[in-house]
């Protein structure tokens, strides 16, 4: 059995593994020792040694095909003809694939979580770069926490519901904010939850989407996102 290991560095493994099967545990290590320090989680530690990336390199080939797929990256077409998206979800993964062109594909996970989102906004002109953010911070989540919050759950909703991003729906929703503020509970995101265990880039990522989704009404999170935002 492999000793304990972050779970941050058994994903950055384990996406190794599905998207270039041909490396050797020796090649895969090298790579994890070069991922700067400032996009890993402080808890995470040092970068595994060869013989643990050996170890979880039979793990991953007990995953399930579901699962290994999760950590595979989302190219056109070949993400919709292996199934791990449908069809139907072409058009906001071409979007998403445009908007993340200078950094590369992102995980099957995000983009699946960016089509969902895509689809629930039902506007075309929709914001890429703010749904691209709130999917990341979901898929951050999974990664790190095992689940996406229920309250960046909720926030989105609303987002999404009032359409945020026009003035429209943004005015609507700040008029029902004073109306019912209790209606739109705001929680104190970076107390309740597990934010040590996020990497300086991760927790941008994550901060920028409560943000967007209107969690930071009060400014108590201010602090916390000094440096994300002007």
């Amino acid at each position: 059995m492999p000793k304990l290991t972050h779970r941050f560095w058994v994903g950055r493994i384990y996406e190794q593994c599905e998207n270039w099967p041909e490396h050797s545990a020796e090649e895969i290590a090298d790579r994890l020792l070069a991922i700067p320090t400032n996009e890993r989680p402080a808890a995470a530690g040092s970068p595994p040694m060869t013989r643990t990336v050996v170890d979880y390199k039979k793990r991953f080939q007990g995953l399930t095909p579901e699962e290994k797929v999760t950590y595979r990256y989302a190219r056109w077409p070949d993400a919709c003809e292996s199934g791990a998206l449908p069809w139907e979800a072409a058009p906001a993964l071409l979007r998403l694939l445009a908007h993340r062109a200078e950094f590369g594909p992102p995980a099957i996970s995000t983009a699946r979580w960016f089509w969902r989102l895509w689809v629930a906004a039902d506007d075309r002109n929709a914001p890429v770069d703010m749904l691209a953010a709130i999917a990341s911070g979901f898929t951050v989540y999974e990664q790190v926490s095992g689940a996406v919050p229920r309250a960046l759950f909720d926030a989105t909703q609303w987002y999404l519901a009032f359409k945020d991003w026009t003035d429209a729906g943004k005015n609507e929703h700040r008029r029902l904010l004073n109306l019912h503020p209790d209606a739109f509970p705001e929680p104190d995101i970076f107390e309740d939850l597990e934010f040590i265990e996020f990497s300086s880039e991760q927790a941008e990522l994550v901060a920028k989407a409560f943000v967007l989704a209107g969690l930071d009404r009060e400014g108590r999170n201010r602090s916390v996102l000094e440096g994300v935002f002007p």
